[in-house]
């Protein structure tokens, strides 16, 4: 572990400002290949990042990815740590969380059979396959004071993590692994890679159960909300035998459906589990808890008859992909909101990152990527499209359906937008993403050569959605 305090710092052109509307407050680059997530405390922001250098270091050796993670600045931008984790494998970091202490959580996966792992860690040895889980917990200076693995004799891979007031964490995934460590619980048939949750505290190995579930096919967990002792988790099955409780949809429509799924927090059983999809494909990348516990997914649907509310303000598929956003009630028995969001081209809300979150005042924000010319962004402070591959965007949503704002945020290059997180007593919107350009000049799109970097952008987010 390095902790690295250089940064090539890049101030990207100002979107105009809008009167009574979200504005823009800052944006900022650092020369790391990709950060998926962010997360904000009073002072700065932490980033889960990985990639095969970073200012101020060496190039990786053998020339893999290590994880990082960063701690910026919000005001200035200035790096305040940079804190490498990796061996000699690929190692990639793709969600972070903050506690109220200032101390960082960051998960993902590793093929690193040296990945640096802490003498207080649940799992000190590689289990085996193409990668483990990990989990790590970095302190408000950058030290790294607890390191685990996570996985078993095959594959597995963590993209999503929740923090319990008490201390615990939760990691879930997917694994390849027939003999996951600590299964307390597992629901379905087990087919070829499924879904994990699994529950930790750092420094105190006896807190420690995890469970499965997936049916006859594939199955990926992505998104994770905690709020008491409530667990929803989101992500996506191909599986026609996944396993419902008291399912909103009880039978998989496309070849992929999302899924959304409340857990007991001892994995005693499942308080509903559900199927969420049309006849296209469709898949979960992130969840959040409103003011009243009721869960919101966000996504991805090639869906035309996606299960929409009349309050909705698009109530049909723009173009090749859209993105979603569905509420459901706690119980997960009633659709209480659900809209597609897209143009007439490509419009993804997922992949890695927090893509979603929502405040206590009801506004819903949701981050992602589109190439639509034609994408609503009303009162955008950039509300043209930025003429590359690919622009990301943010969009805010009232509960009851509204529409309230939406902007592109890109240029020439490639962009996109993957995490998202509040700031300033829910005051401030910042989101991380990718910028791709390609190293030759001549060339219209990337190719192989490519330079990559992350950018990060921040919102005075205005009034919240009426």
């Amino acid at each position: 572990m390095r902790i690295l305090f250089r940064l090539t710092l890049i101030v990207l052109p100002a979107f105009g400002v809008r009167i009574n509307a979200a504005r823009l407050i800052s944006s900022f680059h650092l020369d790391l290949d990709d950060c998926d997530d962010v997360a904000a405390d009073s002072r700065a922001l932490y980033f889960a990042c990985h990639s095969s250098h970073a200012p101020g270091a060496a190039p990786a050796n053998p020339p893999n990815m290590d994880a990082w993670v960063a701690k910026l600045d919000r005001r200035s931008g200035k790096l305040l740590f940079l804190t490498q984790s990796g061996g000699e494998g690929v190692d990639i970091a793709v969600r972070i969380k903050l506690d109220s202490d200032g101390y960082a959580y960051v998960t993902g996966f590793t093929g690193s059979r040296n990945f640096p792992i802490t003498t207080n860690a649940l799992q000190r040895a590689y289990g085996g396959g193409d990668s483990d889980a990990f989990l790590t917990k970095v302190d408000p200076d950058g030290r790294i004071v607890y390191s685990t693995y996570l996985g078993g004799s095959q594959a597995d891979q963590a993209d999503a993590i929740a923090l319990s007031s008490n201390g615990d964490v939760w990691v879930g995934g997917r694994t390849w692994s027939s003999d996951f460590p600590h299964v307390r619980k597992k629901f379905g048939v087990m087919g070829k890679s499924d879904a994990f949750l699994a529950r930790l505290h750092p420094g105190d190995p006896t807190v420690h159960a995890s469970m499965i579930i997936g049916g006859g096919n594939d199955e990926k967990l992505t998104g994770l909300a905690v709020s008491g002792n409530a667990i929803f988790a989101t992500g996506y099955t191909a599986s026609a035998d996944f396993p419902v409780v008291r399912p909103l949809q009880a039978e998989r429509k496309g070849s992929t459906d999302a899924f959304l799924l409340a857990v007991e927090d001892r994995f005693e059983g499942l308080t509903f589990s559900t199927y969420l999809g049309g006849s296209g494909d469709d898949s979960g990348w992130g969840v959040a808890l409103d003011h009243e516990g009721n869960p919101l997914v966000a996504g991805i649907t090639e869906s035309e008859d996606l299960p929409v509310t009349p309050n909705a303000p698009q109530k049909h598929r723009a173009g090749m992909a859209d993105a979603f956003l569905m509420k459901l009630d706690q119980s997960g028995q009633k659709l209480l909101f659900a809209t597609y969001y897209g143009g007439t081209g490509l419009d993804h809300s997922g992949y890695d990152g927090t893509n979603v979150i929502v405040s206590r005042a009801g506004t819903i924000w949701m981050a992602g990527l589109t190439d639509s010319r034609d994408l609503a962004v009303p009162a955008g402070d950039h509300p043209r499209y930025g003429g590359g591959e690919q622009d990301g965007f943010l969009a805010a949503f009232s509960l009851s359906g509204k529409l309230c704002y939406g902007t592109y945020a890109g240029g020439t290059a490639r962009y996109l937008l993957e995490g998202v997180t509040f700031a300033d007593n829910e005051t401030a919107v910042y989101a991380v993403g990718t910028v791709i350009r390609p190293i030759s000049k001549d060339s219209p799109k990337p190719d192989p050569k490519e330079k990559y970097g992350m950018f990060v952008i921040g919102l005075r987010a205005g009034k919240d959605c009426p």
